[in-house]
């Protein structure tokens, strides 16, 4: 059979370093494996009730943290939307073998947002039980800034965008 009419050239693939956007030049994760979570740390939960993390922290079952935004306009609800395709390949369920702890790293967000924030991922995971162990966390700056600065997750507010830069993890 007839080949093509032209000849292939090879593609050569460089290393593209694409330069941080304005504000991000200090988002990272730093691994701080065995390092404590500050459990003194008190956030309020989607009712409105202040919780420390120690309540949901008590050393009898595994916890999922994660620190997101309830209005990111993009990542956070990518991240969330993985978590929940990844756990209902579990056959585990928050609030019976391990809890889910989701704290906004907005402290402009409020326990009303965070509670819509949970009916929707809830109705998503389709387990109306996990409503129990998931728990969408509001706080203050220096509770937020203290638990992140903890677990080496480092973000920055851009004003401009009135958006947070952080990593995706």
């Amino acid at each position: 059979g007839a080949g093509p009419a032209f000849a292939a050239e090879p593609i050569e693939i460089k290393d593209r370093i694409e330069p941080l956007p304005a504000g991000a030049e200090n988002v990272d994760v730093v691994q701080k494996l065995d390092s404590p979570v500050p459990l003194e740390l008190e956030f309020v939960d989607e009712y409105g009730q202040t919780h420390a993390l120690r309540d949901y922290f008590d050393g009898k079952r595994p916890v999922i943290l994660t620190l997101n935004y309830y209005k990111s306009p993009l990542l956070c609800t990518l991240q969330l939307n993985g978590l929940i395709a990844a756990l209902k390949q579990l056959q585990w369920t928050p609030g019976q073998e391990f809890e889910i702890v989701t704290v906004s790293i907005n402290p402009r967000e409020t326990p009303q947002l965070a509670q819509l924030k949970e009916q929707s991922y809830i109705q998503e995971y389709e387990r109306p039980s996990a409503a129990a162990g998931w728990h969408f966390m509001t706080g203050r700056q220096e509770a937020i800034a203290a638990l992140a600065e903890q677990v080496g997750f480092l973000y920055e507010y851009d004003a401009e965008s009135d958006q947070y830069s952080h990593p995706a993890v």
